[in-house]
């Protein structure tokens, strides 16, 4: 199973039955969830296990948390040969922390954003401190602030797709970042959208289907995994409503103008240089007040 204890909580003010689910020996890695819900990165999923864990029970060892993470997660998709430890042979996928401590695992649940100085994926430094990143050579390398620490990211590799091979993390943002504040003017020019829920009443949108023209570019589209297809059943048993005694029902599908999209502001990639995260973290009525207190406590160096 994949454990997302911040969406969880912050969603329904509950999360899975962890310590069954260990009694019972079912493998558990961790996971942050979907956007809207979910941790900003896997450090931070990490830090809100650790507290979930440390409020019930100590279910988990420090070490435990972290497997969840790395080794258990690989061996959940069958990975577990080429990745998820540090072993001969195993594609070469590296954390470096700053920072030293008699126990890593403690070190690495107690890290802030800042703290990482290098992240390795297949041998490719992909991440880290500025300094240590430029020993390595390359070029095209963009940098970041974090936690006022200069960061750089290596981000190109051969097999890109050459859509987005040419894009940079700035230029990406950017267009997010607009996208996102003149959506009721895109959406102007665009197909017309329909809102749809899914069987968990979470509202998406979808273009509707339009014949392409002669020659056309590909379109993205968005299609989420767990749609289900006419006649076909995913989830046959789940009816949100039911513990309430009352019936579930899907809404139909309606046409979505451009007067009812909201804009949005992009959230920020890190903690770090997010100024209201705590505060939007506080005001989440769900999450229990060891969560609120004990993560603004666990980023305290940012």
């Amino acid at each position: 199973m994949v454990w997302s204890p911040f969406s969880n909580l912050l969603l329904y003010g509950q999360t899975a039955d962890i310590k069954s689910a260990k009694e019972s020996g079912i493998t558990i890695a961790l996971g942050s969830d979907w956007s809207p819900s979910g941790s900003k990165n896997m450090l931070g999923e990490l830090k809100v296990a650790k507290l979930y864990n440390e409020a019930n029970g100590k279910l988990f060892s420090d070490y435990e948390l972290v497997a969840m993470a790395t080794i258990n997660a690989a061996r959940i998709i069958k990975w577990d040969k080429e990745l998820g430890t540090l072993e001969k042979g195993k594609r070469a996928d590296v954390v470096v922390i700053n920072g030293q401590g008699s126990d890593p695992f403690k070190t690495l649940l107690q890290a802030s954003e800042k703290s990482i100085a290098l992240v390795v994926v297949n041998g490719t430094p992909r991440f880290g401190d500025a300094t240590l990143m430029r020993k390595f050579g390359g070029s095209g390398m963009e940098q970041k602030t974090i936690g006022k620490k200069a960061k750089l990211f290596n981000l190109k590799q051969t097999t890109q797709d050459p859509v987005v091979s040419g894009l940079t993390l700035a230029a990406a943002t950017k267009r997010m970042k607009d996208g996102l504040l003149n959506i009721r003017k895109l959406a102007n020019n665009s197909l017309p959208l329909r809102g749809m829920l899914d069987k968990q009443g979470n509202r998406f949108l979808v273009p509707l289907k339009a014949q392409p023209e002669a020659n056309a570019e590909p379109e993205w589209v968005l299609v989420l995994d767990h749609n289900e297809d006419e006649g076909e059943a995913v989830r046959p048993n789940f009816d949100p409503m039911a513990k309430h005694g009352l019936p579930f029902k899907k809404i139909a599908p309606m046409e979505i103008t451009a007067d009812v999209l909201v804009p949005i502001k992009l959230d920020t990639l890190t903690v770090a240089g997010d100024s209201a995260f705590f505060k939007q973290v506080a005001q989440q009525m769900n999450l229990p007040e060891y969560i609120k207190t004990g993560l603004k406590k666990m980023y305290a160096d940012l």
